[in-house]
């Protein structure tokens, strides 16, 4: 009798413990963070490039006049979109000069809202990288102050 609550005993704990195994695993992946998903996270394309455009320009117009080379320049801007579809942790990974990657970064998390990423069905925080092109050409426009 009592090997057969003995057995009884260990089974309703295994049972008890795969159950538990399972939950704290939807757990971590509820709060996971992922470098790929199985849908990337997305943004409106005209929403986004409006957000750039608009917020980038005057910093162009500044690193102009500070005497910033003619050129083209990238920068790699890696950020979090979170589960909600807000933005942060975003970090420039080059710095061509000028602070032009920490601007772009500061720019990249006051951005407009992402449709998450998906991952087993679910939204799940995500990273992305966004590489961002300036053009330093002659221009007439610039004003001296």
């Amino acid at each position: 009798m009592k090997i057969f609550f003995l057995i009884l005993f260990l089974s309703l704990a295994n049972s008890l413990l795969a159950q538990s195994n399972d939950s704290l695993s939807m757990q971590a992946q509820d709060s996971a963070t992922f470098q790929a998903v199985e849908i990337e996270a997305s943004v409106d394309a005209k929403l986004w490039r409006s957000h750039l455009e608009k917020s980038l320009g005057p910093i162009l117009i500044d690193v102009m006049k500070k005497g910033m080379k003619l050129g083209k320049y990238v920068v790699q801007v890696k950020f979090l979109v979170e589960k909600d579809g807000n933005i942060s942790e975003s970090n420039p990974l080059n710095e061509p000069g000028f602070d032009l990657g920490k601007k772009a970064a500061e720019v990249v998390l006051k951005g407009p809202k992402w449709t998450p990423g998906i991952q087993n069905g679910k939204p799940v925080r995500s990273y992305h990288t966004q590489p961002i092109t300036f053009f330093i050409q002659p221009t007439k426009y610039i004003r001296e102050n």
